[in-house]
């Protein structure tokens, strides 16, 4: 069975809007608790992910609510991501899922 997410009061995001995150959320338990994903694409940013409902969010707009946890869909971009989280003077909680 996978391990629960957004336990214990900890605010978790998803990061990148594509069809491996929808996966992931569709099938992991307690994907309910992630609120909220960041794309930086601008055309996804304001909707919210098909089946699951999660509103998609800009980079930038963490600031008003930091993750503690941040789920990195794609592992390629986690050097990037965490580069982006800093200079926003965040540092959650990287997770990469597994291609």
């Amino acid at each position: 069975m996978a391990k629960p997410v957004g336990q214990q009061g900890k605010r978790v995001v998803l990061w990148g809007g594509g069809s491996k995150a929808v996966s992931f959320l569709t099938r992991i338990e307690g994907s309910d608790s992630i609120e909220q994903m960041v794309d930086i694409n601008p055309h996804k940013q304001g909707a919210f992910m098909p089946g699951t409902g999660q509103m998609v969010i800009a980079t930038a707009d963490l600031r008003a609510a930091p993750p503690d946890t941040v789920i990195v869909v794609n592992p390629v971009y986690e050097a990037e991501i965490g580069s982006r989280l800093g200079s926003l003077g965040l540092s959650p909680e990287l997770l990469c899922l597994d291609g």
